[in-house]
């Protein structure tokens, strides 16, 4: 029976027939839509009806499909997994559900699906099954996963960009958060840090360096956040060693797409060496003040009772105490001359050119002439000086005159920081296959944080003026040196202040057959005259000198410049000519030039004095045709030497 209402103008409706049509009306657009597969489910996900957009999109014929389940559309893993239930399950569940995924065609292509699933009820709210829409999204998802890969190709290649240039920074690289974890560092920052980069990403500063070093690290982050252009600071950090390295950091704010600040960077370089240099030259600069101020003090000492000595001898006085006189003037110009020569042995040094005459001697000979040297200060100041040599030759290969320079510094040393009448010992002795020789002294002591330092260039122990023991702080660098060149060593042991030092020196022995020269006697009178002319513009040089060879026998003259030393050579003949090299007007390399051009005289011996003593001056008087070369002022003891040896014969 159609139900029928009527209107005021008699219009009768049939309200069933009009929900035919409209149904009829749906079910016509549904079935004519071609771009979505529309279609309807019974309650248990079975098809119950088909639309040409589902024909086309999933290729079955509405004969094929329906009453078919909803899974025939789905892959085998996804039946696998559930995925058809479940979907249903949230349909009915919310009232409506979506899902995208991978469906299968009948011929088994598969498309990606964007799915829209609605569970229907009845007026009465009973569920009577559901409405399934689908739509092919395979070229939009294509797209976009091709969008995907690009952008996520050019943020990785970004991020290589950036780990590379962050990998070849000459220091440290890293970045923090605002909570300061890190969240990138750098290998050098890794290696700084002491752990591996995956130990210190996501980590804080208190959770890696200690509380000190982790504040200070913070403090400067949050000013680089509040200087919004970045700060540069110094900070320090211990190493594994526990050494603390000096770092210039720059620290920076970095910004999102926002604007706002949202991590902290930050790039370090390691300047401790730079700064250690710095110290370092502060420090050598500090004692070179200090060495120039001792310098000046220790040659003003002896020129004070020089020039008191010179006035007493100018005086008519018969009842000077000459020898008294004479023999302060002998230690005080001696003590000038050794200070002259720290000095050239300091610029040897320090220029490498050092240069050694080895031959094999026996240590207790070398002993013996130290203590001799050192014989005159130890007696100035009272003290008992015991020496232990060696009960059998202790060879060694050695410069001579170097190593007694060595022990005599020591025991110098000794002299000069033990108070009067103190106690000093000079042993000798063998341990295995070296020799060990021994300074010890009963004076003021070296402090342990000294003790490394003594060796050092400049370097006393107690510079405090009511302590001064004079010297320039250069004689047991000098004393280190000149072991270190003969393949030893040289230590200092002290119990502290007061408690007296030892320095051992210890050499490498050599075999005790081999051949050994036999020591010059120095004491050796001149078997026959010999015709010495001396030449320096320095008169009283000049003169001096000649008169102290008259006295050790030789036939001696002085000659003041060029020209007159030429013509006393071709007119008196000498044997040998002590030859100034800094004259004016015709120095002595012009000098030696003629003398040697000239084959009447060109057989003469021929000495260079002058104040130079390195390698170079050495090397440019030998290549000028000099026989020997003397540094001013000359030694007597050379004086003898030279005397007694014969004339060296020359070839033309």
């Amino acid at each position: 029976m159609n139900h029928t209402e009527s209107s005021g103008d008699d219009v009768h409706v049939d309200v069933g027939e009009a929900l035919r049509q409209s149904e009829e009306r749906f079910r016509i657009l549904v079935e004519s839509v071609q771009d979505y597969a529309i279609f309807m489910l019974d309650s248990t996900g079975r098809i119950i009806s088909w639309n040409l957009g589902a024909k086309r999109l999933k290729g079955y014929e509405e004969s094929e499909i329906v009453g078919r389940h909803l899974s025939t559309f789905y892959r085998i893993e996804d039946i696998a997994e559930g995925r058809p239930a479940r979907l249903l399950n949230e349909a009915l569940t919310r009232g409506s559900t979506s899902d995208e995924g991978w469906r299968v065609r009948k011929d088994g292509s598969q498309f990606w699906a964007s799915v829209v699933l609605t569970a229907l009820r009845d007026s009465t709210g009973r569920h009577i099954g559901y409405a399934k829409v689908t739509r092919d999204i395979t070229e939009q998802r294509r797209l976009e996963e091709t969008a995907r890969k690009l952008s996520a190709a050019a943020l990785m290649a970004s991020e290589e960009r950036f780990a590379s240039f962050a990998q070849h920074l000459p220091g440290l690289a890293w970045i923090k958060d605002l909570d300061g974890r890190y969240t990138y560092i750098n290998d050098a920052g890794a290696s700084a840090f002491g752990a591996s980069r995956e130990a210190i990403v996501g980590r804080t500063d208190d959770e890696i360096f200690p509380l000190t070093v982790a504040a200070e690290f913070r403090r400067n982050d949050r000013q680089a956040l509040e200087s919004w252009t970045g700060i540069e600071v110094i900070e320090l950090l211990p190493d594994s060693s526990g050494e603390l390295r000096h770092s210039i950091v720059s620290k920076f704010p970095i910004a999102n797409a926002e604007g706002e600040f949202h991590l902290i960077g930050g790039v370090a370089i390691d300047i401790t060496d730079r700064v250690r240099a710095e110290e370092a030259l502060h420090e050598a600069d500090r004692r070179k003040t200090e060495f120039l101020a001792t310098l000046s003090h220790e040659l003003r000492n002896p020129l004070a009772p020089i020039r008191n000595s010179v006035h007493l001898l100018r005086t008519e006085s018969s009842e000077l105490p000459r020898d008294r006189i004479y023999r302060m003037l002998d230690q005080q110009l001696d003590h000038l001359v050794r200070l002259v020569d720290d000095l050239l042995e300091l610029s040897r040094i320090s220029s490498g050119k050092v240069v050694l005459r080895l031959e094999p001697l026996d240590l207790n000979t070398v002993l013996q002439a130290a203590a001799d040297t050192s014989g005159p200060l130890i007696a100035s100041k009272h003290h008992q000086l015991h020496i232990e040599l060696a009960s059998e030759p202790m060879m060694v290969k050695g410069d001579a005159v170097r190593l007694v320079q060595v022990v005599a510094n020591l025991l110098n040393n000794a002299a000069k920081y033990t108070p009067d009448s103190g106690q000093i010992g000079l042993s000798l002795r063998r341990a295995g296959a070296e020799a060990v020789i021994s300074v010890r002294d009963s004076g003021l002591g070296i402090p342990d944080h000294m003790l490394p330092r003594v060796f050092d260039m400049f370097t006393q122990v107690d510079q405090s003026l009511h302590r001064a023991q004079g010297g320039l702080g250069i004689g047991l660098a000098l004393a280190r040196s000149l072991v270190e060149l003969h393949s030893g060593r040289i230590t200092a042991h002290s119990r502290g202040v007061e408690q007296g030092s030892e320095f051992t020196v210890q050499l490498p022995l050599v075999n005790a057959d081999q051949p050994r020269h036999e020591a010059v006697d120095r004491a050796a009178t001149i078997s026959a005259p010999r015709r010495v002319l001396v030449v320096d513009d320095n008169r009283d040089a000049a003169d001096s000198l000649a008169l102290i060879l008259g006295t050790m026998g030789a036939e001696a003259r002085s000659a003041y410049n060029g020209p007159s030393a030429l013509e006393l050579v071709r007119s008196w003949s000498p044997t040998t000519v002590l030859l100034d090299l800094g004259m004016p007007g015709m120095d002595g390399y012009v000098v030696a030039h003629r003398i040697r051009k000239d084959p009447a005289t060109s057989g003469v011996r021929l000495i260079a004095l002058t104040g130079w003593g390195s390698a170079d001056d050495r090397r440019h008087t030998s290549a000028a045709g000099f026989d020997d070369h003397w540094v001013k002022p000359v030694d007597p003891v050379h004086l003898r030497e030279m005397l007694t040896s014969p004339v060296p014969v020359r070839r033309s």
